[in-house]
């Protein structure tokens, strides 16, 4: 029979471990199995754990992407086991470290399960439980220029006063004493809602990896029974509620270094993505304050759909967006704008659109990347964008080595002409404006055939002498 309060106590241990970033490779193996293995456990190459839960077969290394997919486990002798084999994968079959930011991301989530699901205790021993009567935060700042550190303590009590004090270090006394210190009366519905925040937040599992040794803040959450919650590390500034701004706000001190030390990377607030196609017009819109997706189609100026979705990842998706799709760097892209706009919307209130992408260089954007990453949101919550996924779904991808060539017909010619195409969306049927003679007077062609290729040396012709076709009519 499996020891759940020694299985508990070793799964600690290990999370604690995993999430100080100063712990070593070697600090990360040495004991590992031994302590599993005083349980009369061990690695089976994720046999036990397919058993168990078969659908996840092949996608271990994935499961820190499919949260809902670790809350559902439940078995804990599979856990372990799939936390022992992938650990014996990594230090021996793998070119990786155990100490790499991925590795120790995928041990803190399937760790921080397993002891969820072992928890005997009355409340979870890294999760806040409670009412806040009161909340406490301490952050130490090392400031440049200067030799000693910095302390800010921010108190924050139940009759809605708010202490700030800041303090000096003494190396003689060895000790923080303030120089500073003043006691704040804010409304009451802005300490309800940071308490509300606070709660919401710290009683959440906290996956990140924590600077535990090195912590920059510390915040003591006290509920109504005089129970005390510590928690430490470093917040995700681009979270939908920001925590440090609340506390600014409701006090009307906006050089407060509260949890963020008034550092804020930028990030996406808002995207907004719209695409005309003929006589449809598909708009899709993430907003990360809202936590929501919307999605209009409109045909001939008339709305025809309209949904709404909820998600609480959207902030998430917006930073994999900001990453991966948008950056700064110069790309020249021709890309119709006229058909396909983008709005960013970012966290300092800059709003950039697909125009000044190119034409200022703002910021830039990969659009392969971007229509990929749009294609997998929406098919995650089942939105039909009909138009938009059809374009995506095209065997088109863009750059300067990507070609696309028309053969189209003119009334009354049986004969085939080909023509290169710089619309993506192109189709068999579309009528197209074309040059034709040395005059390169134009005239209108029926699309028959489209034909994509990746190698000019494909291409039938020399692709030089191919001309362009001017518009889609």
């Amino acid at each position: 029979m499996l020891d759940y309060s020694r299985i508990n106590h070793y799964a600690i241990k290990w999370y604690e471990l995993f999430t100080d970033y100063k712990s070593t490779e070697t600090t990360l193996i040495d004991g590992f199995i031994e302590d599993w293995m005083r349980l009369g456990l061990s690695s089976d190459n994720y046999e036990s754990f397919y058993h168990e839960y078969p659908h996840l077969k092949g996608k271990v290394s994935e499961l820190i992407d499919l949260p809902d997919e670790v809350e559902s486990i439940s078995h804990i002798k599979a856990l372990i086991q799939v936390i022992l084999s992938h650990w014996r994968y990594i230090t021996h079959y793998s070119q990786d470290m155990l100490s790499s930011y991925l590795n120790r991301e995928w041990f803190v989530v399937m760790l921080f399960r397993l002891i969820s699901i072992t928890n005997n205790k009355k409340y979870h021993p890294f999760l806040y439980h409670g009412k806040i009567d009161a909340i406490q935060i301490s952050t130490l700042v090392i400031k440049e220029n200067k030799e000693h550190p910095y302390l800010e303590t921010i108190a924050i009590s139940n009759d809605n006063h708010v202490l700030i004090r800041q303090s000096n270090y003494d190396d003689l006394k060895e000790e923080f004493i303030p120089f500073q210190e003043e006691i704040i009366l804010i409304n009451n519905e802005d300490r309800v809602n940071i308490y509300k925040q606070f709660s919401k937040h710290f009683s959440q599992p906290y996956k990140t990896i924590r600077e535990r040794k090195a912590s920059k803040w510390i915040v003591n959450l006290t509920n109504e029974q005089g129970e005390t919650f510590e928690f430490y590390g470093d917040l995700d500034q681009c979270k939908q509620i920001d925590l440090s701004d609340l506390i600014r706000e409701a006090v009307d001190q906006d050089q407060l270094l509260v949890m963020d030390n008034l550092m804020k990377p930028e990030c996406i607030e808002r995207l907004e993505v719209s695409m005309i196609y003929n006589d449809k017009k598909e708009f899709i819109v993430l907003d990360r304050t809202l936590e929501q997706i919307q999605y209009k189609l409109y045909n001939n100026d008339q709305l025809r759909l309209e949904k709404t979705y909820y998600l609480s990842k959207v902030g998430q998706t917006l930073d994999e967006l900001y990453e991966n799709v948008f950056y700064y760097e110069r790309k020249s892209l021709s890309i119709p704008f006229y058909r396909f706009e983008v709005n960013i919307i970012l966290n300092n209130n800059k709003i950039i659109n697909s125009y000044e992408l190119t034409s200022n260089g703002f910021l830039c954007f990969d659009m392969n990347e971007l229509l990929d990453q749009l294609t997998h949101i929406m098919n995650s919550i089942e939105i039909e964008c009909f138009h938009l996924l059809e374009l995506i779904k095209k065997p088109w991808k863009y750059g300067q080595s990507d070609y696309i060539l028309c053969q189209v017909q003119f009334p009354g010619n049986e004969k085939l002409y080909y023509y290169q195409s710089y619309e993506p969306y192109i189709k068999e049927g579309d009528i197209v404006i074309v040059p034709v003679g040395n005059s390169y007077h134009t005239k209108e062609a029926v699309v028959k055939y489209v034909e994509y290729y990746s190698d000019v040396e494909e291409i039938p012709y020399d692709i030089e002498e191919i001309k362009i076709i001017e518009s889609i009519k």
